[in-house]
């Protein structure tokens, strides 16, 4: 387990508590469903099965509708009212669990969804990807599942990029990190002029942050790169990382390898409007080929993004922005940005107004059980 990445989660967490970004409902001892007067919407990612059935119906039971993009936008436009309480749910990346798991309990409940997926991860056939744990979707999986009505697709970025954005390095991968089964917790580097997800342990790690963020892309040096990985091939691998002094130990390959020039560049505020705007219109492109339907919504990956990516979305032609928690905008209501949509997880869907309400310090106690056994922060 990534402790130091659980660690962050919640530190984050505890900020937006007390942050004014989650509804009333989440903390209130006792709420009425008619204060209930916007729209929550709820983030997941991977599912499991009880879990995930035993939100859906808690929603069914009480009377919830779930709602799309297009209906939400009406809504905060106040061109269109809301029939009766209402939420959305909306699944990132494109985990094959949203078909495996999700898509059946959602038909079987009568309830709706939207995947904000990343099209240039997509499995073009099943073979692609290994029998067990997490992997992406493919693409007659997501065809079966528009076509459904049951889960609608937009856009979540080509990539869902990670980039270097500082020229000192921070640490050196290794084993116990970037263990993400879809690999979007990897950087993306440049290798032999070529952009590739970050794969050799020993490699270097800058200070990194979402491409679509307003920081400019540190790109690191493919020779510093290429010394620090093969000082630790040569050294044993994996068991480079269990002796003694083997950080000092890089840091000096490194120090060597750089010499007295830079350890990099970063590219240009040209290169990084382009490289934003081609990852937002090659996504939206390449999943209206897939659909056949017009894409107009965007999610942010690790739900962050700039001013920079808010201008550049709306010019390739998305028409609203999903973020995470937003500090003041713990309901999407009338009159709420369109391009600065506020998600929370799905912990809370069953602190919602209704039957079988249940009390924080379980949901909270669950989460924290489900942080100790599996590697993934959700």
């Amino acid at each position: 387990m990534n402790l130091h990445r659980h660690l962050q989660a919640i530190r984050m967490e505890a900020r937006q508590y007390r942050g004014d970004c989650y509804p009333d409902f989440v903390t209130a001892r006792r709420t009425d469903p008619a204060r209930l007067d916007g729209v929550v919407v709820f983030m997941l990612h991977a599912v499991q099965p009880g879990r995930f059935e035993r939100q859906v119906r808690f929603l069914r039971d009480n009377g919830y509708r779930t709602i799309d993009c297009d209906t939400l936008l009406r809504f905060l436009r106040g061109e269109a009212d809301l029939e009766g309480p209402s939420v959305m749910l909306t699944f990132d990346d494109g985990e094959r669990s949203l078909y495996e798991v999700a898509f059946p309990i959602l038909q079987r409940y009568g309830l709706r969804a939207v995947n904000f997926i990343v099209p240039g991860m997509i499995h073009a056939s099943p073979a692609e990807r290994p029998a067990i744990g997490k992997a992406w979707c493919t693409w007659e999986e997501v065809r079966a599942m528009h076509h459904s009505g049951v889960i609608d697709f937009q856009s979540h970025t080509l990539w869902h990029e990670r980039m270097f954005t500082g020229e000192t390095p921070l640490d050196f991968w290794r084993e116990d990190l970037f263990t993400d089964g879809l690999l979007v917790d990897r950087p993306r580097v440049c290798t032999n002029g070529q952009d590739t997800l970050l794969a050799e342990w020993g490699a270097p790690l800058y200070p990194m942050a979402p491409r679509m963020m307003d920081a400019l892309k540190f790109i690191d040096r493919d020779d510093i790169r290429r010394a620090c990985i093969e000082h630790v091939a040569r050294q044993g691998g994996a068991a480079f990382f269990h002796k003694d002094g083997w950080r000092a130990e890089l840091e000096s390959v490194w120090r060597t390898a750089k010499g007295a020039q830079p350890a990099g560049g970063f590219e240009t505020a040209e290169e990084q409007r382009v490289a934003i705007l081609d990852s937002l219109i090659r996504s939206r492109s390449m999943l209206e080929g897939q659909l056949q339907r017009e894409v107009r919504h965007l999610a942010y990956p690790w739900a962050m993004g700039g001013t920079l990516a808010r201008r550049l979305s709306e010019e390739a032609g998305y028409r609203t922005n999903f973020h995470g928690p937003i500090t003041g905008t713990p309901l999407n209501r009338p009159g709420t940005d369109p391009y600065r949509i506020a998600r929370i997880k799905d912990d809370f869907i069953e602190r919602l107004p209704g039957r079988g309400r249940r009390a924080l310090w379980s949901i909270l106690a669950e989460k924290a059980v489900r942080r100790l056994r599996h590697r993934d922060i959700y």
